[in-house]
């Protein structure tokens, strides 16, 4: 679900899902990171999707529009990476383009 999508469905007289809450929320939560790569001149785009976030990151690399990845890293110790898994991790491990963590 991209920007857009939210923004279709937020003008449509369907009723609130749980997906256009989580995309209200997403465009809430991403407002002053997007002011600030914006202010800076960086091209960027913020996709909202729904699913497997691993899969869904590796999914957009994979689509040939992006020359990078940039996530944030917790930092969990490797005892909790091991049981819990990674998303970062799995990014890592799995997509086509370079991927920047950041910490």
């Amino acid at each position: 679900m991209t920007t857009l999508d939210c923004v279709m469905r937020r003008h449509s007289l369907v009723a609130v899902s749980w997906a256009d809450y989580l995309c209200e929320l997403s465009e809430k939560e991403l407002k002053a990171a997007r002011k600030v790569l914006d202010a800076a001149r960086v091209k960027h785009d913020m996709v909202v999707r729904t699913g497997h976030i691993a899969t869904e990151i590796v999914a957009l690399g994979k689509s040939g529009k992006y020359d990078l990845l940039v996530l944030g890293a917790k930092g969990r110790s490797a005892v909790a990476d091991l049981l819990l898994g990674s998303v970062a991790q799995r990014v890592l491990a799995t997509a086509p383009i370079p991927v920047l963590l950041v910490k």
